[in-house]
């Protein structure tokens, strides 16, 4: 049985995170949320980082996408929530997690 995450933020680490989330056969993302549309359409291309080569188009089927996090954290489906925001937003999203239960 995988765990149903929701991640927050597709940067270079949110991008990272997703990608080694679907090489495991216990976790699943189920929902992601960023203020980007394009990324929520799964246009990755502009993500950049220190690891060569381009982004890759993420497959997005069975993931809802999100705009507001708030709206993300309803979904009772999830049962994680990984923050790849900028640090300095961690606890402000944490806290909302886990007043949400997650």
């Amino acid at each position: 049985m995988a765990i149903k995450i929701g991640q927050v933020g597709l940067g270079f680490m949110g991008k990272m995170h997703f990608d080694t989330y679907a090489r495991l056969s216990n976790a699943q993302v189920v929902a992601i949320c960023d203020s980007d549309v394009k990324k929520r359409r799964g246009d990755w291309s502009d993500i950049a980082g220190n690891i060569a080569g381009k982004a890759q188009a993420p497959d997005l089927s069975g993931v809802t996408t999100y705009s507001k996090f708030d709206a993300m954290l309803k979904n009772p489906e999830i049962e994680v929530v990984d923050i790849t925001l900028p640090t300095f937003l961690h606890e402000e999203f944490t806290l909302k997690a886990l007043q949400a239960g997650k």
